[in-house]
């Protein structure tokens, strides 16, 4: 039974891993998030994160902070609601225009100041120590972004450069499939393919299939200090979820991880 059904679920992700190369190749990337999410959905989700930051990282990690955040998607609303506690600065750095106004405006509220103090950069290639050269800043966070860069190792780089002393970096990370169906089924499938078949399928924003032992090394690698994971969630004991992963893989020790939250300090 486990051989069908990790056989049955190699061929499904199969599938929607063409769908979404497909779709790439007709819309580009366009969404980070479900095409039908509201500016209510993008408010519970933006104060979920934010007060995630708060109970995780410190109640006291925004005040006085230069906060920068990788990729924020939709909303600037973990930049906004950072400012109204305290931050005394906020900037945004992303490799695609994907930010909703509207979305941004509904956290925005009455505080008019909160919304004049957000810098949002957009740089196609995705090289902030270049564009956001002779800045420092004291947090540095991203929500779900890692995962998804193509040269994770330059961007670990990049964000050091730019970290003041003491400065704190930290990102929430998603390892499991992103297509919604399969995601919830088979969460390790983008792990069952040989690395040529997977990127016989690439397209931009395409996990990359690093692992939190990979990550772990390039911030220490970066000059990090401290690195730790101070939060994950693990895949349940279904035998069937870490069976038939492609070589790569089926020997590597973390994947039972699915999601954490990589902290570092310089």
């Amino acid at each position: 039974m486990q051989s069908i059904r990790t056989t049955f679920y190699y061929f499904c992700g199969l599938f929607f891993l063409f769908l979404a190369w497909a779709a790439s190749k007709v819309r580009g990337y366009s969404t980070p998030t479900p095409n039908d999410s509201s500016v209510e959905t993008s408010v519970r989700d933006v104060t979920r994160q934010f007060n995630w930051w708060t109970k995780n990282i410190g109640s006291d990690v925004w005040r006085g902070k230069r906060v920068l955040e990788l990729c924020p998607g939709d909303s600037l609303g973990v930049g906004v609601l950072a400012l109204k506690n305290g931050a005394t600065s906020y900037t945004a750095f992303d490799m695609f225009k994907l930010e909703k106004p509207q979305n941004t405006s509904a956290v925005i509220g009455r505080d008019k100041l909160a919304g004049e103090r957000l810098v949002y950069l957009v740089d196609p290639n995705f090289r902030p120590s270049r564009e956001l050269a002779g800045q420092k800043f004291d947090l540095i966070i991203s929500n779900a972004a890692f995962e998804h860069f193509d040269n994770p190792e330059q961007t670990i780089r990049d964000i050091f450069d730019l970290a003041a002393e003491g400065c704190v970096t930290a990102h929430v990370i998603d390892f499991k499939t992103h297509t919604r169906w399969i995601r919830d089924h088979d969460p390790n499938n983008i792990y069952r393919y040989s690395r040529w078949l997977y990127r016989l399928f690439s397209f931009p924003g395409q996990p990359n299939r690093w692992r939190p032992d990979k990550f772990a090394t390039a911030f220490s690698q970066a000059g990090w200090k401290d690195v730790r994971i101070v939060h994950q969630t693990n895949v349940d004991s279904s035998p069937y979820h870490l069976a038939g992963l492609d070589a790569e893989f089926a020997k590597t020790s973390d994947m039972r991880i699915l999601n954490c939250t990589m902290v570092a300090t310089r």
